[in-house]
């Protein structure tokens, strides 16, 4: 018998619209001398006060810093964006999960309603 996944998430996440994209710009777990950044720009899965899901085959270090831009309509960019800072918490086959820990709140808030409006 297969045994569901506990859900140990404590603030939700929901489902965001086909064309929202992320930039994460991450340490560059490889690189041998001095810091250097990779950048993954991908489609967000799902998004919430706390964190959000990206959908990407990219491979991520566990715990790095990550600087963040959210356009939550990609088909007219730069009209619903917002920036972050987290750190990846979570890999998966499909993508990588983030963990904000510098976010505008209100403003997130208002690209979501913003984006609701158009659709």
């Amino acid at each position: 018998m297969m045994e569901e996944k506990e859900n140990r998430r404590k603030n939700t996440r929901a489902a965001v619209w086909d064309n929202v994209v992320a930039s994460v710009e991450i340490d560059e777990p490889y690189k041998q001398k001095g810091k250097g950044k990779v950048t993954i720009k991908a489609p967000v899965r799902d998004i919430g006060s706390k964190g959000m899901f990206v959908v990407s085959e990219e491979s991520v270090p566990m715990n790095a810093k990550a600087e963040i831009s959210i356009d939550f309509d990609s088909r007219r960019p730069g009209t619903l964006t917002i920036s972050a800072q987290g750190k990846t918490v979570r890999r998966s086959d499909d993508g990588f999960g983030i963990q904000f820990k510098k976010i505008n709140l209100k403003h997130l808030m208002e690209c979501i309603t913003g984006r609701m409006n158009r659709s």
